[in-house]
């Protein structure tokens, strides 16, 4: 996707939320239980400001804060949506090569919060939304995005320390616009500082292959969302090993 796309996400799924909170503040968010919209909107409001602050500031260190102030719910929704727009400046204002601080191990860029705030507005406008028993159609490039955001900096890539073992099955996720093809593997080992690195799981990327052991097929929305615990496996056609889509949706519980 270009950066300008992400912009774009940014600003309609911002506005989505703001369309989502006017409808009532205290409805139940049903993906996150004990979670009203208000808290939704305090959420993504903080990480908003928290990473305008990062990319305005030009920052390389961890200085910006998750924990700001959220303003009466008089006051919320504006305030949201006052903070949506000082991020898609500040963003807009940096060269997605610019170097800030992200979490990332590899890619320390303003492109990296193009990115993951584009996604973290998406989930969380549907969260909104589903609150109160809607759901806006996304757009599928972007949710094929999403997904490989989920797949290579959520539960994908072990430490460079690590030995990996490799799983016994390959799950192929199909949609119209783009396959994936992973496998769970496991890993093991110690730290340059010396630490032991305990065996754990992680899924790695796989060549294609023509019969993998479990297929889950879906629209880049349906399974995106299903990922993030926001749509359901219904949605979806899964064959053959159906434990193995159970365990990878356990995993993305993040």
């Amino acid at each position: 996707m270009r950066f300008t796309d992400y912009l774009d996400a940014i600003r309609s799924d911002s506005d989505l939320i703001v369309i989502a909170a006017s409808k009532g503040l205290q409805a139940a968010v049903p993906a996150c239980p004990g979670w009203t919209v208000r808290d939704v909107v305090a959420h993504v409001g903080r990480i908003h400001r928290s990473r305008e602050e990062t990319v305005r500031g030009r920052h390389t260190d961890n200085r910006a804060s998750d924990d700001v102030a959220v303003p009466p719910d008089s006051q919320l929704i504006d305030w949201f949506a006052e903070g949506a727009r000082m991020l898609v400046d500040a963003l807009a204002a940096a060269e997605p090569a610019t170097p800030v601080w992200t979490w990332d191990h590899h890619d320390h860029t303003a492109g990296f919060w193009y990115r993951r705030m584009a996604h973290e507005t998406l989930i969380h406008r549907v969260d909104a939304e589903q609150a109160h028993g809607a759901e806006t159609q996304a757009n599928q490039q972007l949710c094929a995005d999403g997904i490989d955001e989920m797949l290579t900096k959520f539960i994908g890539g072990p430490p460079e320390c690590g030995k990996v073992e490799h799983g016994d099955g390959i799950i192929e996720l199909r949609t119209v616009w783009r396959n994936w093809f992973i496998r769970r593997d496991t890993y093991s080992g110690t730290t340059p500082s010396g630490g032991f690195v305990k065996k754990d799981w992680v899924y790695n990327p796989v060549d294609p292959v023509s019969e993998p052991n479990t297929i889950v097929i879906g629209s880049a929305q349906a399974i995106n969302l299903w990922l993030w615990g926001r749509g359901s496996v219904a949605n979806l056609a899964v064959t053959g090993d159906v434990s193995a889509a159970d365990q990878l949706r356990a995993d993305a519980t993040v």
